[in-house]
């Protein structure tokens, strides 16, 4: 009798060990393969040069329970990982670090269109190259109480588009130090900051440096800004 742990460690053991040497196993065609099926591919920028540490992931049509399927991209833009179910897949990349945005409606205007791959149960599997851009803008913010001029270390920020000022984004997380970083979109958003004051949400006003208040805020595509937030 087969062992199932010895046979599923033996399929998963090369893809493994080349993503751990910096590579991915070059599984251009599988076929007649059982689930999980392998999605093997490279995320490359504009300039089709490899973009690193991408999280890449498999959107599919049907309604899923569980991790949506996801890999990371070594130095060669290579990535590989598993689905487990037949259908058609819609594979996105991101990174915050390279500047890169997850796939909001808030980044809309930026993404790019991201590829597609059918996956049955036999079917060949060719490579799928996701060519993200361009760089979204990024903001960093250090948000301070006003009144005691400490640090927020942790509150709520609203985003959102002003031609759709009813979809929005709001993000509840700590700010160590008082520091928030995220990308931004195309043109100028819409932000809103929060408090907690237990289990209620303070909305509170935020000014910049000179006594200016902030609702919004702009910066161009590639570009970087950083700025202080005092809240009222």
């Amino acid at each position: 009798m087969v062992d199932m742990n010895t046979l599923l460690t033996s399929r998963r053991l090369p893809i493994i060990l080349a993503l751990l040497a910096g590579s991915v196993v070059p599984v251009a065609a599988q076929v007649g393969s059982a689930f999980p099926r392998t999605i093997t591919g490279r995320v490359v920028d504009e300039s089709e040069l490899p973009v690193e540490n991408a999280q890449v992931c498999a959107h599919g049509t049907r309604a899923m329970s569980g991790r949506l399927p996801c890999g990371t991209s070594n130095r060669a833009g290579r990535f590989a990982f598993y689905v487990y179910v037949a259908d058609m897949y819609t594979i996105t990349a991101s990174s915050l670090e390279a500047g890169y945005p997850e796939t909001w409606s808030f980044y809309r205007k930026i993404l790019p269109q991201f590829p597609t791959i059918t996956v049955s149960d036999e079917n060949e599997l060719a490579d799928v190259k996701v060519k993200v851009g361009p760089k979204a803008g990024r903001i960093i913010l250090k948000i301070i109480d006003e009144d005691s001029k400490k640090p927020i270390e942790a509150g709520s920020i609203t985003v959102r588009l002003p031609e759709v000022p009813n979809s929005y984004c709001s993000i509840s997380r700590g700010f160590p130090d008082g520091r928030y970083e995220m990308l931004t979109p195309e043109g100028p958003f819409l932000i809103e900051f929060a408090t907690w004051d237990g289990a209620n949400r303070v909305k509170r006003f935020a000014f910049d440096e000179s006594g200016t208040l902030i609702e919004t805020l702009q910066v161009d595509l590639g570009a970087r800004k950083e700025m202080l937030v005092r809240l009222k």
